[in-house]
């Protein structure tokens, strides 16, 4: 009875945060996520590192890092906080760019959020808000209208406290 009560404990758990895999559309490759086997898994360094070319390149193809240090010149040694991306990429269930939010409901069910409030830069003149789909390890970011996938961000990302969620 014990066993049993654990398994649905971490059933529960598992089923609350989303563990997702970027996958390059064209060639099938694993590239980033919460897997050991994908050339970036997040969470820890590069396998062979990433020159500061190599993340330039990723950049053309909407692939886009955040690293625990700054990228520098030379071989980016640092830990891999999130990847996100907004072209030739879709997740391991198949979300992409372009798809609908109700599709991205669909796929990884009801969010923790889906409008976040960060507050006002009076000095820059920013409104830091981002609507879209939530998760503990997944944002989803939609268009203007609410309606369309405009990115995707594998990893914690932007953080989700309770003050700046907006229900």
């Amino acid at each position: 009875m014990k066993f049993l009560f654990v398994f649905a404990l971490c059933f529960l758990f598992s089923a609350c945060s989303v563990n997702e895999r970027i996958i390059d559309s064209e060639t099938g490759i694993v590239v980033a996520g919460y897997c050991k086997n994908c050339e970036f898994p997040i969470g820890s360094h590069p396998k062979n590192g990433l020159t500061a070319e190599q993340i330039k390149q990723y950049k053309k193809d909407g692939l886009m890092f955040s690293f625990a240090n700054p990228p520098s010149e030379g071989i980016q040694k640092s830990k891999i906080l999130a990847v996100g991306f907004t072209s030739k990429y879709r997740t391991s269930k198949g979300l992409e760019i372009g798809d609908s939010k109700l599709k991205a409901l669909q796929l990884y069910g009801k969010p923790r959020a889906t409008f976040l409030d960060y507050g006002r830069d009076e000095q820059h003149r920013i409104y830091f808000t981002y609507q879209g789909l939530f998760y503990k390890k997944m944002s989803i970011i939609t268009d203007r209208a609410d309606t369309i996938v405009t990115s995707i961000n594998i990893g914690p990302g932007v953080k989700k406290d309770n003050k700046h969620i907006v229900k």
